[in-house]
């Protein structure tokens, strides 16, 4: 017998994705819960997301409405760390390139 796995399928920033679960989340004493995120085909490298949403009672429109927002927000910081990680790999490079040039100048290489 098969098993039919429940998806909710949602766009979030133009992208195909789906809402596959809701979990409990946050640390103790925190009210929250995750709902987890799978993109298809993948984000900016992302493959899915837990996306924190407040602890209540949701109607599937409201759900949908509040992890889709979130769901933005997390793949605009995914861009935006990739973006500040290629800066910073650039700027490493760059300064490789200048510690071989000066040894090089003075005679240490």
């Amino acid at each position: 017998m098969k098993s039919i796995e429940k998806k909710i399928p949602i766009e979030v920033s133009g992208h195909s994705a789906h809402i596959t679960r809701i979990v409990a989340g946050g640390s103790f004493g925190k009210r929250e819960l995750v709902a987890v995120v799978e993109f298809d085909p993948h984000v900016h490298g992302l493959i899915s997301s837990g996306v924190h949403i407040p602890a209540k009672e949701y109607t599937r429109d409201e759900l949908v409405k509040v992890v889709v927002r979130k769901a933005e927000k997390s793949i605009q910081r995914h861009v935006e760390k990739q973006e500040q990680e290629a800066r910073e790999r650039r700027d490493h490079e760059h300064m490789e390139k200048l510690a071989k040039g000066v040894s090089e100048a003075v005679g240490l290489a």
